[in-house]
C-alpha cells in the first residue's frame, strides 16, 4: 500500500492522493496538567497555581477555573516570547 492522504467520497467510494510537501501553520492548544488549588472565602473563590506563582479570584468556581486557565496559558505565551527573544539575541 501506498503512503499518502486518503479520503472517502460521499458515494461511497475511497480515493487516494499523494500528500505534496506543504507546510501548514495552526494554533495549537495543548493538554498539560497544572496542579491549582480553589477555595471558597466570603462568597469569593479563588484559584491560586504556587508553582507559578499565579492567584485569581471570581464570584463561581467555573469562573475561577476559567480565569486560572487564561491566566497559565498567557504566563506560557510569556515563557515562549521571552525564550524566542533571547535565542534571536533580543534581551530584554
Amino acid at each position: 500500500m501506498q503512503a499518502g492522504l486518503s479520503w472517502h467520497l460521499a458515494d461511497g467510494s475511497m480515493g487516494r492522493k499523494s500528500m505534496g510537501n506543504y507546510a501548514v501553520a495552526l494554533r495549537v492548544a495543548p493538554f498539560l496538567r497544572i496542579e491549582c488549588k480553589f477555595w471558597l472565602t466570603d462568597d469569593v473563590w479563588t484559584g491560586s497555581c504556587e508553582q507559578l506563582s499565579i492567584t485569581v479570584q471570581a464570584g463561581s468556581f467555573e469562573h475561577a477555573k476559567s480565569e486560572m486557565e487564561i491566566a497559565l496559558g498567557k504566563h506560557i505565551e510569556s515563557l515562549l516570547r521571552e525564550a524566542q527573544r533571547t535565542s534571536t539575541g533580543q534581551a530584554a
